[in-house]
């Protein structure tokens, strides 16, 4: 009973104090880009998205908790899509991928004064309003 009471301040904690949560099956994840296998992945979007409405969501990140954070599209709709990363409100990268292809964009997670967390906000979009259908990913992993 003891420990239960633990576990749920220590889950009030986590929660309060903003540390984001991964399923602990994801972190168990390998990723292939090229040919160099990367580290257990931290997965916060994994989903199909079928709508005109932009797709967005915003994760508070630490470089303590991988170095590299990335944003993937397979675009199965009959549109355009473009994918965004922005780092506290700034754009950072952003790619535009055509009907029947995919790929992914990145950015490096640096943490921001004093160690803390940083904003960091995933987009996906289509010209004009256009309906979507595309497969999105996003994760934090670590490259070393």
């Amino acid at each position: 009973m003891k420990c239960k009471k633990i576990l749920a301040l220590i889950l009030v904690l986590l929660t309060v104090l903003n540390v984001p949560t991964v399923n602990a099956t994801s972190l168990h994840e390998k990723a292939q880009i090229g040919t160099s296998p990367l580290l257990p992945t931290a997965v916060f979007v994994d989903c199909n998205y079928n709508s005109s409405e932009a797709f967005e969501r915003t994760f508070s990140l630490n470089a303590n908790n991988g170095d590299i954070f990335n944003f993937y599209v397979n675009n199965l709709g009959s549109c355009s899509v473009t994918l965004t990363i922005e780092v506290d409100g700034v754009k950072k990268v952003s790619k535009t991928y055509v009907p029947g292809n995919g790929g992914h964009i990145s950015v490096e997670v640096t943490n921001g004064l004093f160690g803390t967390s940083r904003k960091y906000t995933v987009r996906c979009t289509s010209p004009n309003g256009a309906e979507m259908n595309v497969y999105l990913k996003a994760a934090q992993r670590s490259t070393s």
